[in-house]
């Protein structure tokens, strides 16, 4: 239901709103184009680099308590983030970019 809210209330809005503006912004559209290839990559790239890249890890790295605990925590969902991004952007550009011309021969 809130999201369900939340998309009449983007659509009902003023196009020059602060709402719309911030759902057609540059930041949401550049993720939007690579979101499908993140989605992929994600599930596979955690298990691969959980032996060298934890929160875990992390936290014993950065020491022990609550600050370090949130702090190794937004450090590491950073990074993957960032990976995620970059492989994404990767396979759109080497891959995903070529196979979508292929289309016009497919009626």
């Amino acid at each position: 239901m809130l999201w369900g809210s939340g998309l009449v209330l983007l659509l009902t809005a003023d196009k020059e709103s602060f709402l719309a503006r911030v759902f057609r912004g540059r930041g949401l559209r550049f993720l939007g184009k690579y979101s499908y290839g993140m989605y992929i990559i994600q599930s596979p790239l955690i298990p691969l680099l959980a032996g060298v890249w934890s929160v875990a890890g992390l936290t014993t790295l950065l020491g022990s308590g609550v600050l370090a605990g949130v702090s190794a925590s937004l450090l590491y969902a950073t990074v993957m983030f960032a990976i995620s991004v970059l492989l994404a952007m990767l396979s759109w550009n080497v891959l995903e970019r070529h196979c979508l011309k292929l289309k016009r021969w497919f009626p």
